[in-house]
């Protein structure tokens, strides 16, 4: 008969999550030298300067900056004609009448209503009023993605953490998993990528992760993933079972088959591979070097099949 067991935690929206199971693959991890860095923090590439991501914010609240893709409205007073929506361009201008092209990327609205007022002093009205509305707040977006409540791209209209951008968002879903991965280009123009566990931003409270958010950040919160992997042999109760994909390994495994009969093996444990690059591939396993500590634990993968054959009396 076919068992079905789930592993694992269902998480509500700031809820308790553990640490990531030994054997996860590979990443860089960095011990903080400076007391504003979180402990191992991971990063990748290898070489990215942390200050990327646990620097300062650079924007002072309340003061957005207008860049492309930003639709305004812009109007003069008693001067109809000079009344404009426009869209910021890919070089940080915008086009009005008689005046042509206005440099606006990077000044806040009230600077950029300054600047059009000075062109139209120039030439044709004395003492311009001129007031500028941000009809779309479009260059300064980021996205928020997977196991959360409202995924989507929101505007990043001056200083934001990454705890408020959740808070707006609704929380983290259910089926959220135990870490968030934060998405930014460093200065070098690669892409990095920064490791939160959600148990130390949630739970524990730690300040050091509720990051400054960018524009153009990404921030996806994969949820958790589950896979099947079959116990069979000299257990006490083979069969398939699921475990969340980064805590499944050989001994929770057969934890959950109630682990050896008396007539198991402990040095004839064989794990056989049936996924499609390593299909039939069988690792032989003694479990009595996990047991005294001169191995790890064996990370298993979907389709896996362990096998426990009998003791030879």
């Amino acid at each position: 008969m076919k068992k079905l067991v789930r592993l694992g935690l269902c998480i509500p929206a700031f809820g308790i999550l553990l640490s990531p199971a030994e054997g996860h693959a590979e990443t860089h991890v960095a011990q903080a030298a400076d007391e504003s860095f979180p402990p191992d923090f991971q990063i990748e590439p290898d070489g990215i300067d942390p200050t990327l991501f646990f620097g300062p914010s650079h924007e002072e609240a309340g003061q957005y900056r207008l860049g492309p893709e930003d639709v305004l409205e812009v109007t003069v007073f008693e001067m109809g004609q000079f009344d404009r929506s426009v869209r910021v361009s890919g070089d940080g201008s915008i086009d009005l009448p008689l005046i042509g092209a206005v440099q606006v990327g990077g000044l806040d609205p009230e600077q950029a209503a300054a600047r059009i007022a000075e062109k139209l002093m120039e030439e044709y009205v004395k003492n311009p009023q001129v007031s500028i509305f941000v009809k779309e707040f479009n260059a300064r977006k980021l996205s928020l993605l997977g196991a959360v409540e409202r995924p989507a791209t929101y505007s990043l209209l001056g200083n934001r953490s990454l705890l408020q951008l959740l808070a707006e968002a609704g929380g983290v879903a259910e089926n959220a998993g135990r870490v968030l991965y934060v998405f930014r280009q460093s200065e070098d123009g690669r892409r990095a990528r920064l490791v939160v566990p959600l148990n130390e931003l949630l739970v524990k409270g730690d300040p050091r992760w509720d990051i400054w958010l960018r524009p153009a950040d990404v921030v996806s919160v994969p949820p958790e993933e589950f896979i099947e992997i079959s116990v069979l042999g000299a257990v006490e109760r083979p069969g398939v079972y699921e475990l969340l994909r980064e805590e499944a390994t050989l001994m929770k495994a057969l934890a959950l088959a109630q682990w050896l009969n008396r007539r198991g093996s402990r040095k004839g444990i064989e794990i056989q591979r049936t996924n499609a690059s390593e299909n039939g591939t069988i690792l032989k396993i003694n479990l009595e070097d996990i047991l005294s500590g001169k191995r790890p634990d064996v990370l298993l993968r979907e389709g896996d099949v362990v096998y426990v054959n009998e003791k030879f009396f």
